[in-house]
Order: C-alpha cells, then sequence, then structure tokens
C-alpha cells in the first residue's frame, strides 16, 4: 500500500546497538536504506520485510510510503527506546551514578505513549542495561 503522508510528526529516530540511526513509525522500525540527492530511503529493519519510506530530508515530510509489513508491529519498542536512551547517557557520562536515577531521567525525558507502556520486568532489564555499561566501562579502564 502506498501512501502520502504530510510529515513525520508521528516519527521518531532512535540509534541502534552499532550505533546506526533508526527510524520509529507507527510502531515499525526502519534503517537507512540509501541517499539520493535530498531524499532519503528508510527500509524496515526485518530483512524479510518490502516496507519502505522515502523521505525528503530537506522539506521534512514523506514523499512516498509502502507500508505492507510482512509481520506485526514491534511489541518492546517502547522498551527499547527507553533502553537506547539509557545506554547513550550512560555512555556518555563520566560517573553513571544510580541506575534508578539514570532510568528516572530517561523515563521523564520519553514520550508518554512510551511511558505508559513500562512493567515491572523492563525496570529490571533497564537496570541490567546500566549494570552491563559499567560492567563494559570498568573492563575497558583496567587493560592497558
Amino acid at each position: 500500500m502506498v501512501e502520502r503522508a504530510p510529515s513525520l510528526q508521528s516519527a521518531e529516530f532512535m540509534y541502534s546497538t552499532r550505533g546506526k540511526r533508526l527510524l520509529l513509525y507507527l510502531g515499525y522500525k526502519y534503517r537507512l536504506g540509501r541517499r539520493m540527492q535530498k531524499l532519503v530511503t528508510w527500509r524496515c529493519t526485518n530483512k524479510t520485510c518490502r516496507a519502505s519510506i522515502v523521505f525528503d530530508d530537506v522539506n521534512k515530510t514523506i514523499q512516498e510510503a509502502h507500508l505492507d509489513h510482512s509481520h506485526p508491529p514491534s511489541h518492546n519498542l517502547h522498551r527499547e527506546v527507553i533502553k537506547n536512551t539509557i545506554r547513550q547517557r550512560a555512555a556518555a557520562a563520566e560517573d553513571i551514578g544510580r541506575p534508578q536515577k539514570l532510568i528516572e531521567e530517561a523515563i521523564a525525558a520519553a514520550a508518554s505513549h512510551h511511558v505508559d507502556k513500562i512493567t515491572e520486568r523492563d525496570l529490571y532489564a533497564l537496570k541490567h542495561t546500566i549494570r552491563k555499561v559499567k560492567r563494559a566501562r570498568r573492563k575497558n579502564q583496567l587493560m592497558p
């Protein structure tokens, strides 16, 4: 299905675990496909899915959207967005501090439609993410 939309008002951006920029739109994640002059093509992150969005980078509008996904939307996208924010802040901060404080800051900065879906299990997973970042940082500091 090809759709035309005026802008990316319901879209958000985040980064993958490898540091690549991702587009979040209508519950799906898109990766950068190709750049052509002022147009940018975003493809669904699911390799077997053919959904894509052609985005005008200058005017910040969607030129074309093929939204026929071969899979349902991600059910844990809300956790991924907050986890991404935590991972970036933990990597940038010199002293990470208490995990709970970092989680509270990330939740406060997140959009309300992501925060509404956070569960106790998600909070545990977010604390685990912070512990992993701390452990990796300590390991890198010990290496000569």
